[in-house]
C-alpha cells in the first residue's frame, strides 16, 4: 500500500471515528461539517474528496467495523439472510453496543439499514423477502439494543425461528397460503 493511499486512509478512519466520539456528547444533527473538519484539524475539501457528507461518514464506519469484525474471525463480511449471518450480526452488534446506541439514541435507523444494503444490487423473488427480513432484523436489532442485550443471541435467533414457523403454521391452517 503506498503512502498516499495509508494517508488517505488514516484520514478517513480520523474523520470517522472523530464523529463517533462527537455523537457521544452532541446530536448527530447539530454536528456540521465545518466543526468535524475543525475538529479532524482537515479542510472541508478533503473531506468531501472522501465523503459525501455526514451519513456517508456513519455508513463507512459501520462498514469498516463489520469488515474488520468479520475479517478477525475470518468470516466472510457478505450479508446473507441465513442464520449464520443473523448470528453475526447479533454478536457483531453486542460487541459494537456503543456504536448502535450512538445511532439509535440520534433516531438513525435509516442509516443502519441503507449501511446494510450498501452496494447490494437485488432482483428476483427474493429480493422482497431479504428487504423483510433485513427491516424485521434490524427492528428488533433497535428493541435489543433499548433493553442493554440482556439476552444473548441465540435466544433471539430461537424465538425469532418459533415466532416464523409459529405464523406459517397458523396461517396454513387457516388456508391463506393456499393457490
Amino acid at each position: 500500500m503506498g503512502v498516499y493511499r495509508k494517508s488517505s486512509l488514516f484520514l478517513r478512519e480520523c474523520i470517522e471515528e472523530l464523529l463517533f466520539e462527537l455523537l457521544k456528547t452532541h446530536n448527530y444533527e447539530s454536528i456540521d461539517i465545518k466543526e468535524l473538519c475543525e475538529k479532524a484539524g482537515v479542510g472541508r475539501t478533503s473531506f468531501y474528496r472522501y465523503f459525501r457528507d455526514k451519513e456517508t461518514v456513519v455508513r463507512a464506519y459501520l462498514t469498516r467495523l463489520w469488515r474488520n469484525w468479520c475479517a478477525r474471525r475470518g468470516i466472510d463480511s457478505e450479508l446473507k439472510m441465513d442464520r449464520d449471518t443473523v448470528r453475526n450480526i447479533l454478536s457483531f452488534s453486542r460487541e459494537n453496543g456503543e456504536v448502535l446506541t450512538l445511532l439509535y439514541r440520534n433516531d438513525m435507523d435509516w442509516v443502519i439499514l441503507k449501511a446494510f444494503r450498501q452496494g447490494r444490487q437485488e432482483t428476483g423473488p427474493t429480493m422482497y423477502i431479504n428487504y423483510f427480513m433485513t427491516s424485521g432484523l434490524l427492528a428488533v436489532l433497535k428493541e435489543w439494543v433499548a433493553k442493554g442485550f440482556k439476552e444473548s443471541p441465540e435466544y433471539i435467533i430461537g424465538n425469532l425461528l418459533n415466532s416464523a414457523k409459529s405464523f406459517l403454521q397458523s396461517a396454513e391452517s387457516r388456508g391463506q397460503f393456499s393457490q
